[in-house]
């Protein structure tokens, strides 16, 4: 949008708004108080702005909200998140970019808020919550802490959340350590991403028990040992990234499995071995990646099936052999080799 300039004082004027969206605007400035006379606001939306200062204190006015996104400004907070424990409908929070400096107090919007169901912290200077910290909503379903300070200490704090957590971002802290076998315990998980932390160890064969996962981000970790041919039991998964590590093991054992669904796979800069295995096999691939592996032997001549890939990475490999026959390859829109 190119709607521009602070937000205009008569805003404040329509007490009967139930729905505020601004987002993704060019409008700047502190966030005016006068917001907090909306009091019939069920959704508010500032995020991806310009909005820059504290946020006031005058929100805690809004009973009524449900949804609140002040994510991708220039906002800092007040000492203190009061204010927001007396939203007590909200489902739905966006606070991400905002630097959080009061330890612990992101554990609480947990605990005291029990209609939360979606809580994106992402890049605000968040660190592990206390061992002890308990007493969860059992409604929370996404989790997204991104960019943060969050070390391997948060494992058995998740253990409260096992039967309601569906996505989960832990990507770019500072875990580290193994992964725990009691992430399988997570029935209800779709969406992990662990990557750009430095773990450690090997992949948990307890990963085959979550048969909901679409979609598993391990990369840029420093995982060793062959990826666990048990997660062929993962029928839902559709993206799979575990590029930037240090796992073994063979190529054809990896794709040749019942993966029905596998839409995007990312093996790149391992020390995967092997030939490369007929790839149209698993007729849903649309990106697959396996560069800087230690992949050796001939190429195919000639694939079996039609493909769906668009990307296909081989580069920085010990492939030998002459062009295989593309033909079936109709939607390729980059290829390396």
């Amino acid at each position: 949008t190119y709607i521009r300039g602070p937000i205009p004082y008569q805003i404040g004027n329509l007490t009967n708004l139930r729905y505020l969206n601004v987002s993704q605007s060019n409008i700047y400035g502190p966030l005016p108080k006068f917001i907090g006379s909306l009091n019939n606001l069920r959704h508010l939306d500032l995020s991806h702005s310009l909005f820059s200062g504290v946020i006031p204190q005058e929100l805690e006015k809004l009973f009524k909200l449900q949804h609140l996104d002040l994510g991708y400004n220039f906002l800092t907070s007040s000492r203190n998140f009061e204010w927001l424990f007396n939203l007590h409908d909200l489902v739905y929070l966006d606070i991400s970019y905002v630097n959080i400096d009061h330890p612990g107090i992101w554990v609480s919007f947990i605990q005291r808020i029990p209609s939360i169901s979606v809580m994106q912290l992402n890049y605000c200077n968040l660190s592990s919550p206390f061992p002890t910290s308990s007493n969860f909503s059992t409604s929370i379903s996404a989790l997204h802490l991104q960019g943060n300070h969050i070390n391997s200490s948060i494992f058995n704090w998740l253990s409260h959340l096992h039967g309601s957590l569906e996505v989960l971002d832990l990507s770019y802290n500072m875990l580290a350590g193994r992964i725990p076998h009691s992430f399988g315990h997570m029935a209800a998980i779709t969406h992990l991403n662990l990557g750009h932390n430095l773990l450690n160890g090997p992949i948990p064969v307890s990963f085959s028990l979550l048969t909901d996962l679409t979609y598993l981000d391990l990369s840029a970790n420093h995982l060793n040992g062959v990826i666990p041919k048990s997660l062929h039991n993962l029928s839902s998964l559709k993206v799979a990234d575990f590029s930037s590590n240090n796992l073994t093991g063979n190529l054809e054992d990896l794709l040749l499995g019942p993966l029905a669904l596998l839409e995007e796979l990312f093996v790149s800069e391992n020390q995967l071995t092997g030939s490369l295995p007929d790839i149209t096999q698993v007729s849903s691939l649309r990106k697959f990646q396996a560069s800087s592996n230690e992949l050796n032997g001939y190429l195919p001549t000639a694939f079996e099936h039609y493909s769906a890939l668009v990307f296909l990475d081989l580069s920085n490999n010990h492939l030998r052999g002459s062009l295989p026959d593309f033909t079936g390859f109709s939607s390729l829109e980059l290829l390396y080799l």
